[in-house]
């Protein structure tokens, strides 16, 4: 995704250039400081994605972290929600649990999803939302708690896909964001749950870190994942591997 800035960049050179092909007189519009400074921003970090592209290899090895190949943690479900602070409201839910009053039922304090010894669905998100909301929309949420990264496609076998994802998560880590917990999927791939970070550095990852192959789905704050501590529909657990 673009940032705010260019985005109106391009919005604007695409009207200019449809008045142009329509025979309209076009003249370049000279662009604003705010303008220049994302256009070179995102300049920046389309080299250090392109750099990190080509050095994936080297990365991987560097980094690597066998973490898919832990012991599952016994009473995953009441450990992960220990990451989260007592006053949270946190979705658990199926994705399509959100935007009716209906669903009110599924954003609950952290003290309600503790009385579940396993959780009552399959997915979680990584924000915690404002009391009383029934919807899992950006503007319900009430604080960025945590930035998931996820990979699916950096190598065709599960098993490799998912030792190949503990060097992306410790290679993550080495640049100082706070790792809490690493949850296998239960298919191919594995969940590590960051700190939230903050915007630049959620910029950083938007942009550069598909270089990687991590998924930049995960990276929005409603984007329901996989929960640790019940079985998916194919039968495998989705276990909780790493906390901190």
């Amino acid at each position: 995704s673009l940032h705010q800035q260019c985005k109106a960049v391009v919005r604007e050179t695409n009207v200019a250039l449809r008045a142009a092909l329509r025979g309209e007189g076009w003249t370049s519009k000279e662009l604003t400081p705010e303008q220049k400074k994302a256009y070179w921003e995102r300049q920046e970090l389309e080299r250090k994605a392109r750099r990190l592209a080509r050095h994936k290899d080297e990365v991987l090895a560097k980094y690597a972290w066998p973490v898919s190949d832990s012991t599952p943690i016994p009473d995953p479900w009441p450990q992960f929600l220990t990451l989260w602070p007592e006053a949270d409201i946190m979705w658990c839910g199926q994705p399509h649990h959100s935007g009716q009053f209906t669903h009110a039922d599924h954003f609950r304090r952290m003290e309600i999803w503790r009385s579940h010894p396993i959780p009552p669905h399959q997915f979680v998100c990584g924000s915690a939302f404002r009391p009383g909301t029934y919807s899992r929309t950006k503007d319900s949420v009430a604080e960025r708690r945590f930035i998931i990264i996820e990979c699916d496609d950096l190598a065709t076998d599960p098993h490799v896909n998912k030792a190949q994802s503990g060097a992306v998560l410790n290679f993550i880590r080495q640049r100082g964001w706070t790792l809490r917990a690493v949850i296998d999927s239960g298919n191919k791939s594995i969940h590590g749950w960051f700190d939230y970070p903050g915007p630049a550095e959620e910029q950083w990852a938007t942009h550069v870190l598909p270089a990687l192959h991590v998924d930049t789905a995960t990276l929005r704050p409603t984007q329901p994942v996989r929960a640790p501590g019940i079985e998916r529909e194919n039968g495998n657990p989705q276990n909780l591997l790493w906390i901190s």
